[in-house]
């Protein structure tokens, strides 16, 4: 920390336990994406099952049902479990649940893994399809309660997840169910989206419905047991705190603060003023504390540990209070 760059002194009004307090409050920040992890072994989670693509009023010829249950051999560990005779060739077999809590009308990236027990071999003959690779795993997510409406040809979902082995604007491909063996034997494999860009809005309540499921092209019994779903949800529009707009809130945007303190803007730095209040003060100190060390560092900006964060923007506050000289004139400081 040196003094004589102009970043000017904030201080007016407040003291240095109440700016430590601020401190505290932003290094105990949570990370910025939320990462759910469900084990089906110790329950569903609040995962709820359902069916479409198939004709109005067949869902006892279709066979159709899910439960949590014990796996299947040599799993003894409960599973979430589906079922469904696919007489269609177009079976749609899934899962959902809301995330609540989430920023309100927000664009989430999402990252998905899914592991579960299937018996198809990926090269195995069916009608319509193969049974392994005929049959396509998707997941997805959408600001609305995911449910089938009766159409003329049959029920349908009320959102866009593709057909069969191709995706959709709320839903995208993770792979087949088909394994690696040339058996028909029960075997655990994990399917993910991979890298793929896959975006989601939350509602004006901060909700998101997650999904996934299978898309089925094979006309015949499909048996599936869910072990596990694992999902990362990263927001993509602006991180508040990111004044610079370089994806981390972190140094570079407190000195932005503090370089148009008690100034109205203009003059001051409009950046500075991410409350748009028009005065750059507490309001827009504690959008950048409130969010310190969110989102993802720069190349070659490492995160400070917490307690070196806390020590060093106490530090902060401790020598702009004794950098403010009796007259109640600005002096600069610079935060390095």
């Amino acid at each position: 920390m040196e003094i004589g760059h102009p970043v000017r002194s904030f201080i007016s009004g407040m003291s240095a336990v109440g700016l430590c307090s601020l401190v505290l409050a932003a290094v105990a920040q949570p990370a910025w994406s939320l990462v759910i992890h469900d084990d089906f072994s110790t329950g569903s989670h609040g995962w709820t099952g359902g069916f479409a693509d198939y004709p109005v009023g067949d869902d006892s010829f279709y066979d159709l049902q899910w439960d949590w249950r014990i796996g299947p051999p040599p799993n003894p560990d409960p599973q979430l479990y589906i079922t469904g005779n696919n007489h269609s060739d177009d079976l749609f077999m899934y899962f959902t649940k809301p995330v609540t809590g989430l920023a309100p009308d927000t664009t989430y990236a999402i990252d998905f893994q899914i592991t579960f027990w299937s018996m198809y071999p990926t090269d195995s003959v069916g009608i319509g399809g193969s049974p392994g690779s005929g049959v396509t795993l998707k997941a997805g997510a959408v600001p609305f309660e995911p449910d089938r409406i009766a159409e003329e040809f049959g029920w349908r979902m009320n959102l866009d997840k593709g057909n069969q082995a191709v995706g959709g604007e709320d839903a995208i491909v993770l792979g087949h169910i088909g394994t690696e063996l040339e058996t028909f034997t029960w075997t655990q494999i994990t399917r993910a989206s991979d890298g793929q860009l896959f975006q989601a809005d939350t509602d004006a309540a901060g909700t998101l419905w997650l999904l996934f499921g299978t898309d089925s092209g094979f006309e015949g019994i499909t048996d599936l047991y869910y072990s596990t779903f694992d999902a990362t949800l990263t927001p993509i529009t602006p991180l508040p705190g990111d004044l610079d707009g370089n994806g981390f809130v972190g140094i570079e945007d407190l000195n932005i603060v503090l370089g148009s303190w008690n100034q109205t803007v203009p003059p001051g730095d409009p950046l500075a003023d991410p409350s748009g209040d028009g005065f750059v003060g507490i309001e827009d100190l504690n959008t950048v504390l409130g969010n310190w060390n969110a989102g993802a560092p720069p190349p070659g900006n490492a995160i400070p540990e917490p307690a070196s964060a806390l020590a060093l923007l106490c530090g902060v506050c401790l020598a702009l209070m004794m950098s403010r000289p009796s007259g109640g004139h600005a002096q600069f400081i610079r935060v390095s």
